[in-house]
């Protein structure tokens, strides 16, 4: 009896708290201008398609200051 009430709260807050994903068809992000840009990963080139942001600016920072990435 407590799976079958522990099943039915969680069934029930799944869908309480969800929240709905708005989809953009193709060509309707270009004029999201910054955001529409993906993160770079580590190691990717700082040439613009990407957003040199998160991971890949901690790593290229550590290269800077003369830590190898990945480290040894």
């Amino acid at each position: 009896m407590k799976r079958l009430l522990a099943l039915l709260l969680g069934i029930g807050f799944a869908f309480t708290f969800s929240t709905p994903v708005l989809a953009l068809a193709p060509g309707q992000g270009e004029d999201l201008g910054y955001y529409s840009l993906p993160l770079c990963l580590p190691g990717m080139p700082n040439d613009g398609t990407c957003l040199f942001y998160g991971p890949a600016q901690v790593v290229a920072e550590m290269e800077a200051s003369g830590f190898p990435y990945p480290s040894y």
